[in-house]
């Protein structure tokens, strides 16, 4: 049975490295990376990106290669849609793409399997070793790697250092 792979595109964008420049060639890096990774593989691949603040009324989609990409109504986020989706086919073969920790419980409640954004971009970078394929082909700025995935260190809920020190000079001349 096919996988429906569903990846959440400003999670997994902000899991690959080298991606800076305009968010709209980001997200073609990301679709084009995308389709190379299911080019041969019996899966359907979803982006969907949010579209809440900046959106139309209506959610919009397009099809690029193997890459279906969908654009959230405005007042939708990601999440909320990828949740919908998975709840629509409750017996599809649904591996969700995210980092985020309440989609993930959530997908995973309704059925789905999920692999983290790092996972997979670590796994997009292993197929295109595996295909031959370099990360940067087609692209203007041939010398730049966009893979693989940063390392994330430290506890998540713990303020970084400059915000401590923020923190505590404000406290002091407060």
């Amino acid at each position: 049975m096919p996988i429906k792979i569903l990846v959440d595109g400003y999670n997994l964008l902000g899991a690959l490295r080298g991606m800076g420049g305009p968010l709209e060639a980001n997200r073609e890096e990301l679709v084009r990376l995308l389709a190379a990774y299911a080019a041969g593989r019996p899966h359907e691949v979803t982006v969907v990106f949010d579209a809440m603040h900046e959106g139309g009324i209506h959610e919009t989609r397009d099809r690029r290669g193997a890459v279906t990409l969908v654009y959230t109504a405005r007042g939708e986020t990601a999440d909320d849609r990828i949740v919908r989706m998975v709840e629509v086919r409750p017996g599809a073969a649904w591996l969700v793409v995210t980092s985020d920790r309440a989609l993930a419980a959530a997908a995973k409640r309704r059925g789905a399997d999920v692999v983290g954004a790092g996972t997979f971009a670590q796994r997009i970078a292993e197929s295109m070793k595996s295909q031959g394929t370099p990360a940067s082909e087609g692209r203007e700025d041939e010398g730049e790697e966009v893979l693989p995935p940063r390392e994330k260190k430290g506890n998540p809920r713990r303020l970084n250092a400059c915000a401590l020190k923020s923190c505590r000079t404000a406290k002091v001349n407060g």
